[in-house]
């Protein structure tokens, strides 16, 4: 059984990613790695989404009752598919008491599952489709500060991070 549209096709979603480590190269500098990700992730439809379904419409002389679901099924919904480039450097500085980590983003969402709302004299309210494309870019910085290190067990440290990102809708189809 499977919740795509099409049961006999198969839905791949490869992913891959390296890194370089540059190792006390530079003073001051314990370690700086550089990375890189592209890949690919899916979504699967939930349950329900392909097929019409049937629900509970109370009691009808004494007797349970089904009708058809408000939400239509569709044969041909698919996996959402996120496509993800990531890049990336962390750095270890100054005996390892400061540690930086910093990312740059940019995500894609194509056939984005939604729920497309349809004329009332139809019979039923919506129906699941692959109805867009989604985009998020963005930024993230972590730094992690260790002011004081000690062989009586006293250590303090600080982290702080910052996040920015921005997302909007490339297409849509209602």
């Amino acid at each position: 059984s499977s919740v795509n549209g099409d049961v006999d096709k198969v839905f791949y979603f490869p992913r891959g990613q390296a890194s370089y480590r540059i190792v006390n190269l530079i003073p001051y500098v314990s370690e700086l790695k550089l990375r890189a990700a592209l890949g690919e992730s899916g979504n699967r439809p939930e349950y329900g989404a392909r097929f019409v379904t049937l629900t509970n419409a109370g009691l009808i002389g004494g007797n349970t009752g089904l009708v058809v679901a408000a939400t239509l099924g569709n044969p041909a919904i698919k996996p959402e598919r996120l496509h993800e480039l990531e890049y990336g450097v962390d750095a270890s500085l100054f005996n390892e008491r400061v540690h930086f980590e910093g990312t740059i983003y940019d995500r894609r969402i194509k056939d984005l599952l939604v729920r497309a709302q349809l004329a009332q004299s139809t019979g039923v309210n919506q129906q699941n489709i692959n109805g867009g494309t989604l985009q998020s870019k963005g930024a993230e910085v972590g730094l992690t500060v260790v002011p004081i290190q000690s062989n009586t067990g006293l250590n303090w440290t600080s982290r702080a991070t910052w996040y920015q990102g921005t997302t909007k809708i490339l297409s849509f189809i209602p």
